[in-house]
Formats: structure tokens, sequence, C-alpha cells
């Protein structure tokens, strides 16, 4: 996934025994639409599906359009968020037919229902299905009615005690049956297709789905019979299929699970982790990309709380971070928000009320060649704004830039502007004040501490120094590997006296040598992203062991055929 002007491209290339790219796609913004473009490439066939997603007026409307020569649109859908109900529209359309299906999703004191209905010119409804959360229970009921027939198919997913059970019941006269389904795409048509087992069985069933030849297959294997298990799974992404993955448990736990979902070399992984049995506990979750992860994690509160969430999304380091914050019991909140896009900007408005309070914070995000605005607007019963922000990074501190505004409508001005013309624009409603550097205060004791010819020194003068800013760096230089501290302050220091093209050279080295299976490199990304123990045992353990010798090793010039050439 790659951003380049204001594109968010996302490419995906299936590849089998020499065969011509089968599957891309890429997403991108233009006025006001985000569009997905999936081209289904086998030799020389146009493209099959494109969508496109906008916000207006509160409204989040996804718009999908099924390409095959010169067809008209088949589907559509909206979703939009209103007092505390989140409700997605869809409208099934071929050539002037009538509304065929549409469902919506909201939360109601803690329970997420979805409903269906599937409409064919006045039939009565054909299918719904709901899914709630209730004392960590996760339901999905669905009934399935043709003019007055009793419920063909009904299924529920819940989590008891650590057990997460999908039941599936066929009845047709009678009959008990668990069944195993796949669905595939096939010349835009989505093909739910099921295969009943034989009667009387007892299985737990597995599950996968992967991307084949423009189809999406999800697979569902059943295990063997008379096994009591519990089972957490997994979704990755290898050699372009995307597989989910169901791993049983042994028989017997009771827990209560949590998960996280990580993207770790061109993997996108769910995992499931097992808690502690006989916890009774609420979930709150975020989301944040973190060097390349993307990571969903849940949290599980004290029992018998009753909160209600609100979330905010902010950037850190080129971090997308969704925090859900729960609030205290009894209050009476609504949080909105909704997210435009113009001109590859991408502005996100969000309001905070209470109880009939006018609109107290917003924020927009701007996206304008590869720099990320954060611009916030406090408004106080029709006041002006006050202070617009963005966040830069430097050397891994947090920047904070607060600009003055100057009276005028900002907003009108930008959406009235050429992409090319933003930055003017900006720097145009900026105040004359000169903002101060974040970093100001801590620049004597930064200079005073690290000035040290050794790290064994700028331990020292940390120590001395012993304000809150020191304990905290100190903190983060003992999770370090000591050989990595020693190898980084030599390079620091040679790298001060050499030209850009022998620092280029000196650090091909010591990445050269850092893939050795012996540095703490290995070590490092065991510690942190295989076991996630946090654990890492270095080698050396401690400064004192790091010998100056070893240290000089790293930079010795490679072979010949090794060394970095620069053209």
């Amino acid at each position: 996934m790659l951003i380049y002007q204001s594109h968010i491209i996302l490419k995906a290339d299936i590849l089998k025994s020499g065969e011509k790219k089968i599957f891309s796609f890429k997403m991108l913004i233009y006025q006001s639409h985000i569009i997905l473009k999936a081209d289904i490439l086998k030799s020389g066939e146009k493209k099959i599906f494109s969508f496109k997603m906008l916000i207006y007026q509160s409204h989040i409307i996804l718009k999908a359009d099924i390409l095959k020569s010169g067809e008209k649109k088949i589907f559509s859908f909206k979703m939009l968020i209103y007092q505390s109900h989140i409700i997605l529209k869809a409208d099934i359309l071929k050539s002037g037919e009538k509304k065929i299906f549409s469902f919506k999703m909201l939360i109601y004191q803690s329970h997420i229902i979805l409903k269906a209905d599937i409409l064919k010119s006045g039939e009565k409804k054909i299918f719904s299905f709901k899914m709630l959360i209730y004392q960590s229970h996760i339901i999905l009921k669905a009934d399935i009615l043709k003019s007055g027939e009793k419920k063909i198919f009904s299924f529920k997913m819940l989590i008891y005690q650590s057990h997460i059970i999908l039941k599936a019941d066929i009845l047709k006269s009678g009959e008990k049956k668990i069944f195993s389904f796949k669905m595939l795409i096939y010349q835009s048509h989505i093909i739910l297709k099921a295969d009943i087992l034989k009667s009387g069985e007892k299985k737990i069933f597995s599950f996968k789905m992967l991307i084949y030849q423009s189809h999406i297959i999800l697979k569902a294997d059943i295990l063997k019979s008379g096994e009591k298990k519990i089972f957490s799974f997994k979704m990755l992404i290898y050699q372009s299929h995307i597989i989910l993955k169901a791993d049983i448990l042994k028989s017997g736990e009771k827990k209560i699970f949590s998960f996280k979902m990580l993207i770790y070399q061109s993997h996108i992984i769910l995992k499931a982790d097992i808690l502690k049995s006989g916890e009774k506990k609420i979930f709150s979750f975020k989301m944040l990309i973190y060097q390349s992860h993307i990571i969903l994690k849940a949290d599980i509160l004290k029992s018998g709380e009753k909160k209600i969430f609100s979330f905010k999304m902010l950037i850190y380091q080129s971090h997308i971070i969704l925090k859900a914050d729960i609030l205290k019991s009894g209050e009476k909140k609504i949080f909105s928000f909704k997210m435009l896009i113009y001109q590859s900007h991408i502005i996100l408005k969000a309001d905070i009320l209470k109880s009939g309070e006018k609109k107290i914070f917003s924020f927009k995000m701007l996206i304008y060649q590869s720099h990320i605005i954060l611009k916030a607007d406090i408004l106080k019963s029709g006041e002006k704004k006050i202070f617009s922000f963005k966040m830069l990074i430097y050397q891994s501190h947090i920047i904070l830039k607060a600009d003055i505004l100057k009276s005028g409508d900002l907003e009108q001005v930008l959406l009235e502007s050429d992409a090319e013309d933003i930055d003017n624009v900006l720097e145009s409603f900026e105040s004359s004040e000169d903002s101060e550097f974040s970093l100001d205060k801590f620049l004597p004791r930064i200079d005073q501490c690290f000035s040290a010819d050794t790290v064994e020194g700028i331990i020292d003068n940390l120590k001395a120094d012993s304000s809150e800013w020191s304990k905290i760096v100190l903190e983060n230089l003992h999770k370090m590997s000591p050989s990595s501290l020693k190898i980084t302050k030599e390079a620091l220091d040679r790298g001060k006296n050499l030209t850009l093209e022998e620092c280029l050279k000196m650090e091909f080295r010591l990445v050269w040598r850092a893939c050795d299976r012996s540095s703490d490199f290995y070590e490092g990304v065991r510690a942190l992203l295989v076991d996630k123990d946090l654990n890492p045992k270095w080698n050396p353990q401690s400064l004192a062991e790091v010998s100056d010798k070893y240290v000089k090793s790293k930079f010795e010039a490679l072979a010949p055929k090794n060394e970095l050439e620069l053209r």
C-alpha cells in the first residue's frame, strides 16, 4: 500500500506459474469521492467492479457499480449515523427493479443489531437476522421466511466462558443437520453455496477465506466428531491468498478472549488471546498503526459497569490511531462525526453534544502531497474559530504547532482553491506570532546529558539529572540492546565527519551485519513480533560486556562483492 499525490494505492497481484496479473485494485480520493477500483485482468478483460464512498449531510454513502460491457449499476448502499444508530441501507437495482435488499445495523444498550429485509416486488420479508452482544455473548440469529413458511435456517454465534460457538440448524420437516458453506464471486454474481452433512453428526467447524482467480471463497472444513475444543483464529495473507484459519485449543478451558489484528511482512493476522477463566468483563478496543502494523486490541473492563464509548482518531509518527474511551456510567452524551473528502482532502468533523449544548469541538484532517495537517477548531456558542494546529515529528518527538488564525473563512477559501494552492492559503491565515518549539525546555538537559563520549557516560549524566524527563529516557534506554546502543553511538560519532556517500556505505555495513543470525536484531524481532513476550535476551547482556573490539568489528569493510555500490 502506498500513498502518492493524494492517492492511496493498494495493489494485489495473484500469480500462479507465470500467469499474468489477475487482480489489482487501488483506492484514491478525488473530489469528495473515495474510489476503490478493482480490475480483474484475464487476457484483456475490462474492469468488472468499482465503487466509491462519499459523505453528504452526515450520510456515509457507498456506491458500488458492477460494470460488465455496459450494464447499469447493480448495487449501492449507504451508511449513516443518527442518534447513536448506525444504519446501513442497501439497494440492489437491476434495470428499474424495485429495492431487493436493505438492512440496518444499530447499537442500543450494548446490543449490536443487524436487521436485513429482502424484498422482491411486494413479497414479504425473506431473510432477517440480528447480531447482539449481551453479557459477553455474541449472538447472530437468522430467520429465513418465505410467504408464511416456518423458519428454514437459523444460526447463532455466541461467546460464553471463552467458548465461541457457531450453531447452525437446517430445519426441513424435522431434520437436524450442521452445514458448511462457501461464498464466491464470479462474473458479478455473489454465490452462497451450502453443503449439508449427514444427519446426526456432531462436529465443530473451521473455515478459511481466500482469493483465487478473482473468486472470494469462504470454505468450511468440518473437524472430527466428538471433540470438545475452543477455537482461536487468525486471518493472514500469504502468496496472494487471504486465509482465515481456525485453531482449536485444548478442551475444558474456561476463558474470555481478546483479539488483535496486525500486519507483519504482508500478513494480516487476527489473533485471539484467551484470558483467565471466570471473569465477566465488557470490552473496549483501539486500532492503531505502529511500524507498519495495524493493531486491533480488545481490552476487557471490570464486570458490571455500564458505559458508553466514544472514540477519537489521531495521527502520531505517521500512525493512525483509533482509540475507544469508555465514559462514566449514567452520562448521556451523543457523539457524531462526518468525514468529507474534497480535492484530495480528508475532512473529519466531530461534534460532541451534551444535553442540548451547541457544538464544542470539531476538527478536520487534510492530506496534501504527503503532508498530514490536523486542524482543530474550537467553537463556543457562535465564537469564531480560535486555533488550528498540526503535528510534526522531529527525531521521535511530537512537535505541536499552534497557529492563531486571522479572521475569515478558511474552510471556504480552501474549498474554492486548487490543490496546488493549499500551502499558500494556509500560510495566509497563519498568525505572525512564532510558535514555541516544544523541545525548547528540554534542550539544555539534552545537550548536557548526551554530550558524554560514551554510552556509560550518557547513562551517568541522566541518573545525575534525576528529572522526570531523564527517568523516562533512562527507562527506555534500559530496554534497548546494549550492543545496539554502543554501535549507534559509534555510528553517530563517525557519521558527523563523513560525506553522504561514506555514511551510506557505513550504514549498509551495519545493516548487513545486523541481519546476521547472531545479532540482537533477531532477538528483538522475536520478543516484539513473534513470541510477543517483550522479554528479549540480549547478548551481551550489559554495556560492560560490549567490548570496543566488538563494536569496531561491525564497521569493518565487507567482502568486495558485498560492498554497497553507488551509481
